[in-house]
């Protein structure tokens, strides 16, 4: 292969964003490496090399230059597995890291972009009374807690996220759809729909829609947290989850009527 100056560029974009996630030092952990065989002798040397695969992580791969990246997994044989692995890859780079809650084997899946500091330490997203919202959410559309996962849009706590740590956010959900497999996304607030559907409009002009987010049928409304602080919202909340329920119901149809 011909190396032209785009394909320095994909190099440089692999290894500053590998470098940033887990640290100069572990970057080419997982990749295929040669180590002497001190018991192994050969009529041209007394050492021979045997190819031995170290410790694997997630490693980001680019296609096209700041775009369309992924994070690879090495195979497990079931997800529980694979997500305990991812977070203790993540935990490794950053103690406070979190990378949600719920059931792994839900068909919704619920993205949050306003996590605190304080939440990341405790290994939550919510506090209690944006908590008691979403559960109410939840239960108006005749879902329970334990049925769905609920996952920070970053996994560590960002006070600034520049467009690299958003391009990653995006990627790392990638990886939990892949792993979770559900078939609905909801984007919770603003701030979400923007890291994702990468756009920059107002939550009113992405509600009411449904987008693909790699394969799955994506929902925009707004963060429970806006609705400890205005009840009113609580209406178009109420339109968007019929919007979801009508989906759903035509699609599996195992939920009774909505209250």
């Amino acid at each position: 292969m011909t190396l032209t100056l785009e394909n320095f560029d994909l190099i440089k974009c692999f290894i500053e964003q590998q470098t940033d996630l887990w640290g100069k030092e572990n970057i080419f952990l997982g990749m295929e490496v040669s180590k002497p065989d001190p018991n192994a002798h050969s009529e041209n040397d007394d050492r021979v090399l045997s190819k031995e695969l170290m410790q694997k992580i997630p490693v980001v791969e680019a296609k096209e230059i700041h775009s369309k990246r992924g994070l690879k997994f090495s195979h497990q044989s079931d997800k529980l597995s694979q997500i305990q692995t991812f977070s203790e890859r993540l935990h490794s780079y950053n103690n406070e890291s979190f990378l949600g809650s719920g059931s792994i084997r839900s068909k919704v899946m619920f993205v949050s972009a306003l996590t605190t500091q304080e939440n990341f330490r405790n290994k939550k997203i919510y506090s209690e009374d944006v908590q008691g919202v979403f559960v109410r959410m939840l239960k108006k559309m005749m879902f329970e807690l334990n049925e769905i996962y609920l996952t920070p849009a970053f996994k560590f706590f960002i006070e600034q996220p520049s467009n690299n740590d958003k391009m990653l956010a995006r990627n790392i959900l990638k990886e939990q759809l892949k792993i979770i497999g559900p078939r609905y996304l909801f984007l919770l607030g603003e701030k979400a729909a923007h890291i994702f559907l990468e756009n920059e409009l107002e939550i009113d002009a992405m509600r009411g829609q449904v987008y693909n987010f790699h394969g799955k049928k994506t929902i925009v409304t707004h963060c429970p947290s806006k609705l400890v602080e205005s009840k009113s919202l609580f209406w178009e909340v109420y339109e968007d989850m019929k919007l979801f329920r009508k989906i759903y119901d035509s699609e599996i149809g195992d939920k009774p009527p909505m209250a």
